[in-house]
């Protein structure tokens, strides 16, 4: 039988088959789920981000940041998510709290990204030993998400002074304190409503991106928050938002502020995690789909929260996960493999003795 005809009944036989077929999956693209899919992003040089006035311009290996993509997903994307057991597309129900819209949502990532490029220019210049501080009033609640379990006692506008004891004048000091409770704990909180000073009591819930983890529900800002820093220190993440990228652009600064002594003794290392303004680094989401980035863009090590790294190593490959819980444990880390620290060069600004920050 000739090719055409070998064709032609081919096409009798499956034809209407692979018609059905076709508008199953043409169908599905256009099915909406609800969900959002979460996939490898940019692996970015900070060298091109950031920019310390008065560094040298000299460049001995790259720090990255890198990012997710997150998009809202068909029924088709959906499915191949479900079935790709690499997990570079992942599905997940909810990106963006219930009770908050987009604008709102990506306006909080957007003022959480330039907290976080502030607090990483506090915290790098002081490990460098440059007098830089944070100062804020408190942390003041923008909303409140629908499943709050603090709906019923705080209010909007109220402005959270201290958590236990402890004193929180700043967005991601509240953070870090929440992190040290467990799903249930009740907190005592300080609170400043209408000049009168109060303190409430309030039972903690589930952090919607991780259940393990407490959380009051409520989205926050620092109130009166200011950086004072005595060197001049540019970043620009271009579209990148959120408070991810902390860890990485302090080390970035302090890699320009080291002068002629290397850091990184020309490795390329990536990262991710969120800075406090102690220096303690803490948990982000996405993590697998952000180590499955760095190692496809040929980084060999990854550093990675400590509440991370098993998830972190569970989606490399030859990539070396690095657990760290503060900028100093970075910095050993890089130290230990040969790096090394110099103070910042003379006449760049009044230094400050003293060690780490």
């Amino acid at each position: 039988m000739s090719v055409l005809g070998r064709l032609r009944r081919f096409s009798r036989r499956y034809g209407a088959h692979l018609v059905g077929a076709v508008l199953v999956v043409v169908s599905l693209a256009f099915i909406p789920t609800g969900y959002y899919v979460v996939s490898p992003g940019d692996v970015r040089p900070l060298s091109l981000s950031v920019t310390v006035e008065g560094a040298p311009s000299t460049r001995d290996g790259e720090f990255f940041l890198v990012t997710v993509a997150t998009r809202k997903t068909n029924a088709l994307l959906h499915v191949i998510g479900l079935l790709d057991r690499s997990s570079r597309l992942r599905p997940v129900r909810e990106v963006i709290p219930p009770g908050q819209d987009e604008r709102e949502y990506f306006e909080e990532s957007r003022r959480m990204m330039r907290e976080s490029q502030e607090t990483a220019k506090v915290v790098a210049l002081r490990r460098m030993g440059f007098d830089a501080g944070l100062s804020g009033s408190g942390v003041k609640i923008v909303n409140l998400l629908p499943a709050s379990s603090a709906a019923s006692i705080l209010a909007p506008g109220d402005i959270i002074v201290a958590i236990d004891g402890k004193q929180a004048l700043l967005a991601d000091e509240l953070v870090h304190e929440m992190r040290q409770y467990k799903p249930g704990d009740v907190v005592s909180l300080e609170v400043l409503r209408g000049g009168e000073r109060l303190t409430l009591r309030t039972p903690t819930g589930r952090h919607p991106e991780d259940p393990e983890r407490a959380a009051l529900g409520i989205q926050i800002e620092t109130f009166n928050w200011r950086a004072v820093v005595p060197v001049d220190v540019s970043i620009d993440t271009g579209g990148i938002s959120g408070p991810s990228g902390g860890l990485m652009l302090s080390l970035e600064i302090i890699r320009q502020l080291n002068g002629d002594a290397s850091l990184l003794r020309g490795a390329r290392v990536a990262g991710t995690g969120t800075i406090a303004p102690n220096g303690g680094v803490g948990p982000v989401g996405g993590v697998t789909q952000k180590v499955i980035a760095a190692e496809r863009a040929g980084v060999k090590v990854f550093l990675a929260p400590r509440e991370n790294a098993e998830e972190a190593r569970k989606a490399a490959g030859g990539i070396e996960v690095i657990p760290v819980g503060s900028i100093d444990d970075a910095l050993d880390y890089l130290i230990r493999e040969g790096g090394s620290l110099k103070p910042p060069e003379p006449g760049m600004s009044k230094v400050k003795a003293g060690g780490r920050g």
